[in-house]
Formats: C-alpha cells, structure tokens, sequence
C-alpha cells in the first residue's frame, strides 16, 4: 500500500455551519458538518486508520489532494506548475495609448490624450507590427491576446486600433494563431463606423473603469453620469452579446452606496443580461472600512447571487501575467513594461525599430525566469500555491506603487485575505453544483 502524507497546504475554513477541508493544490475541497470534524482531523492524521474505517472517504481524501503520496515534494510540483504556467505559448500584449496607467489612483489622467488622431508615432506603430510577425513566429505562439488601453478609446479606434488590430489578425491567421482582442477603457462613446470595425475584430471583452462622484443615495439613483452609463452599457450589451463587460469602479462607492448602485443595476439589466457583466470595485474601499475582508465577502455574495458573472476563479490566479515570459505592455511612445498596474518612472525597457524588446542595463530585468518564491518566507508559506510568490513591481523596482511600502508578501499589499478568497471560490463551486444538479432534476 502506498504510505500517504496530509497535504502541507490544507485548510480548514468555517463555512455555513461546516468546515471546508480546502487544498491550495488542488483548489477542491470538502464541506464537513461539524460533528464528522474530529473523524476527518483523525483520518488524516492517520490515513492507515481511514484505510480500515472508511475506504471511501479515503478515496475522496486522496482526490481532493488533502492526502498525498508521502514520496511527493510539493515544492517541487509548485516549482514545475509555475515554469509551466510562465513558459505557456499564449502571449498576453497591452498596448496603451495614454501614459502608462494604473488602476490604483488617478494622477495620470490629467495629461491623457484629448484629440482624435493618432497616439502612435508611424515609427513605433512600424516597430509594433515587426514585432508582432517576428515574436509570434520566433516563440511558437499559439494564442495572441492584444488588450488596448487608453481613456477615451474612440479617439483612436480608426487609425492605431484598426491598423494594428488588422494586421495582428492577418499574422494570426497566416500562422494558424487564435486571435483575440479586449479593450480597457472610461467612455463607451462609439460612432456607429467604431462599432462596425469592433464587429470585424474578435473582441472578447470590453474593461470599464469608471468614477462615480457620489454625494448622497438620490444623487446616485438621479445622476447624469450614472444614467449615461447605464444608458451606453444597454446598447453596448445589446450590440455585442457574446463580449463580457468588466466593470471596474475606482471611485467613492461605499458600503452605503454600492448595495444602492447594484440595486440601480438591477432595475436596468435582467438576470440574462446580467452574465454578461462583471464588477470590481477599488481595493482601498475595503481598508478603509472597519471591517474590511467581511465586508468585501458580502460585495462579492451580494454581486453573485444577483446574477453578475462573477468569475471568482480568477482570486485564485495560478501565475501573475507579468511572471509569464509572453506578456508585455507597450505604451505608445515604444517603452515597454512587464506590469500593467504600475510603474517606475524610470523605464525598464523599450522596442527596437526591429521589434525586439530592449532592457535598459541600468534598471533591474524584470524579464527573469527565477520565481520570486525562491526564499524562505515564501517557501515555507502555505499560501505559495494560493499567490505564487511576491509581486515584481513591487520587489524588482523602487517607487513603484506611491504610498505601497516594499513587502515580502503578495497579499498585504492589495489587501487581499486568502482565507476571504477561499470561501468565495468555494462559494462559487458549491452554488455551481446545486444549480447544475437542479438543472439535471
């Protein structure tokens, strides 16, 4: 018989009058009632006793990743998932049209781009489409995922959008590589010659980041703005039903003000339209609150349960695109980052006329293969799997995030609980089961 060894990446969470038995490898898990607590502690302490008692739950125990073989080094299988993860041949481009951005304040906006026309020189938008021909051969890409960021995306939807969108889609085509587009944007103001071109792209998703300037509730349910977006957000689902609108509200939504704009949402969305929508609201909104991973578990709940498609997998992301060698953002003036929610004001890199990426010797290479769990806090932390170790921006440059201090950790600085992350994800699975088992019924 093979000797088996509980999991150094177990947790025991209460959930609804249980205890979910979760494995950070595996991502399952097992509700247990509280009074089948003891029996369950005791199997795997002893799996030889759970052999003799109760072969099933044995089994189950195994499945979940809860027991393992005792031979398994599991540093070893996090070690080989993230060179997996990092070295997949999907690349993952931003290409920004203002400066480049963040999603954490808004000081950048002030100097955005204001006009139509171009954001691209004709020299950098050359280097851009060399370098797409050239990474995609080169690297054996088999998915290229193009993101365009930029505040007022109208702007620039028929010339550096429809240009390089045009001929990202022929590279593609001729080498047999999936294509497919997202924007990240503030204004949903498209012409009807704008919404013609986005029906030709293979457009995937459309980010929104928005700023509500809130006051009181009836200026919520009464303002211009709100309605404008409600009004813009209809025919934009209506236009693009199989695109998913991500919501980002990076503004002054309280824990008063956000049940009143979800109940705004709702009165405008069904429950149908609603799968098409996700929503995201600013971290800082739950540090500033007294009780901040409860309250964020009630947003997420209450966003869930209205229907919203919530895709809560993604809090428990595997690897952070910018550890992945394919993946880079290109800002339109040729520099280029391996982060795309802040920056340094020195830059890291840039693209040749060749369309090479080109890091500066004076700044340190973010572009490494070396995992930054490799010391000893994050070896012998049992959320590694859950985060995968440290956050580049903040650990490879300096003055990264304004007010951010350097952590050893991923989680502090975003505010993140792993613990709140679990329930949801868990949440999630379990009301996708029941849902799917009625369905069946």
């Amino acid at each position: 018989m093979i000797e088996l060894k509980e999991s150094r990446y177990n947790y025991r969470l209460p959930y609804d009058g249980q205890i979910l038995f979760f494995n950070g490898m595996t991502r399952l898990f097992i509700p247990v009632p509280h009074f089948l607590q003891e029996i369950v502690e005791s199997f795997l302490a002893d799996p030889q006793k759970a052999s003799q008692e109760s072969p099933n739950l044995l089994d189950k125990l195994q499945s979940t990743g809860l027991l393992i073989n005792s031979e398994i080094d599991e540093l070893e299988v996090i070690r080989e998932r993230y060179h997996q993860a990092r070295n997949a041949t999907l690349y993952q481009l931003v290409l920004s049209l203002d400066e480049p951005y963040t999603f954490r304040n808004k000081r950048h906006y002030k100097n955005s781009f204001e006009k139509n026309g171009p954001a691209i020189s004709e020299k950098v938008r050359h280097s851009i489409k060399r370098h797409l021909n050239r990474y995609v051969v080169q690297h054996h890409i088999n998915q290229l995922q193009i993101e365009w960021y930029g505040e007022e995306l109208y702007h620039h939807l028929q010339d550096d959008i429809k240009d390089i969108s045009m001929y990202a889609a022929e590279v593609c085509q001729t080498h047999n590589v999936d294509f497919q587009i997202g924007l990240t944007t503030h204004s949903l103001l498209f012409q009807e010659q704008d919404i013609a071109l986005l029906k030709t792209l293979p457009l995937r998703s459309i980010r929104l980041i928005v700023d509500f300037e809130i006051c009181s509730k009836q200026q919520l349910l009464e303002g211009e703005s709100i309605s404008t977006f409600i009004s813009s957000l209809k025919e934009m689902i209506s236009l693009f039903p199989e695109v998913l609108f991500i919501i980002f509200i990076r503004s002054e939504l309280d824990s008063f003000h956000f049940p009143s704009f979800i109940e705004l949402m709702n009165m405008n969305f069904s429950e149908p339209l609603r799968k098409n929508i996700s929503i995201f609201v600013h971290d800082e909104l739950y540090s500033s609150l007294p009780d901040g991973a409860s309250t964020r578990e009630d947003m997420l709940r209450n966003l869930r349960q209205s229907g919203y498609n919530q895709q809560w997998e993604d809090l428990l992301p595997m690897i952070c695109s910018s550890e992945k060698e394919h993946a880079y953002t290109i800002n339109c003036d040729g520099s280029v980052w391996k982060c795309v929610v802040g920056f340094n004001q020195n830059m890291p890199g840039y693209l040749t006329t060749h369309g090479n990426v080109f890091w500066e010797e004076t700044t340190t290479k973010m572009d490494s293969d070396i995992p930054l769990f490799e010391n000893m806090r994050c070896l012998s932390c049992k959320h590694l799997p859950l985060c995968m170790g440290q956050c580049i921006p903040i650990q490879r440059t300096k003055n990264v995030y304004p007010g951010v201090e350097q952590s050893d950790c991923l989680f502090p600085p975003w505010g993140i609980s792993p613990e709140s992350a679990i329930r949801n994800y868990c949440s999630t699975m379990i009301e996708h089961y029941i849902n799917d088992d009625e369905d069946e019924s």
